[in-house]
């Protein structure tokens, strides 16, 4: 549904190896991800989120609104480990099997962090370890003060943040409004 305005936000990773993590994970996430709400309850993100799709939207946002606060702050950042964990997030929040769960799971950024680091292990070559357990952190604790582990790092808030942000509704650039 919104496969593309997710994929077309990897061009946005200079770096080659984390650019590589992105779209593996992406064409080895299940099928699910592309097409679940972002809200199983619909008491959390705008309606349009709630609907079929919702979550690659959501996604999407997450990646505009990361944008946004990495411009003002890329020298307090690492643009590009706050792209790929803005894309990654919420990428096992109906679980990684192929039959999803009913509900979004409280345990998404454990089952999220765990399952980059086995795709990213999994390349030839594998994802520098540092890199990929940056990356990983941020996914972990994207939840903030929802979930343990809480954001440390400037990196991990800033994924936090524009999550948060994005989920208070910010269209994407090239999005058409009904």
């Amino acid at each position: 549904m919104n496969e593309k305005l997710v994929k077309d936000k990897i061009s946005r990773i200079e770096d080659p190896e984390l650019r590589r993590l992105v779209e593996a994970c992406l064409e080895q996430v299940p099928n699910h991800f592309w097409m679940k709400p972002s809200s199983s309850t619909g008491k959390y993100h705008p309606k349009d989120e709630h609907l079929p799709g919702g979550l690659s939207l959501h996604t999407a946002r997450v990646s505009d609104v990361a944008e946004l606060i990495i411009d003002s702050l890329k020298y307090r950042c690492t643009p590009d480990i706050v792209r790929t964990g803005a894309l990654l997030h919420d990428i096992s929040r109906y679980g990684t099997a192929e039959k999803p769960t009913e509900h979004s799971l409280h345990n998404h950024p454990l089952l999220g962090a765990g399952w980059v680091a086995e795709v990213g292990h999994k390349l030839d070559p594998p994802i520098e370890e540092d890199k990929l357990q940056e990356v990983c952190s941020t996914v972990r604790s994207h939840m903030g003060r929802w979930h343990d582990p809480s954001p440390d790092s400037v990196n991990e808030v800033l994924v936090h943040l524009a999550d948060v942000i994005a989920a208070g509704y910010i269209p994407v650039r090239g999005e058409r409004l009904e």
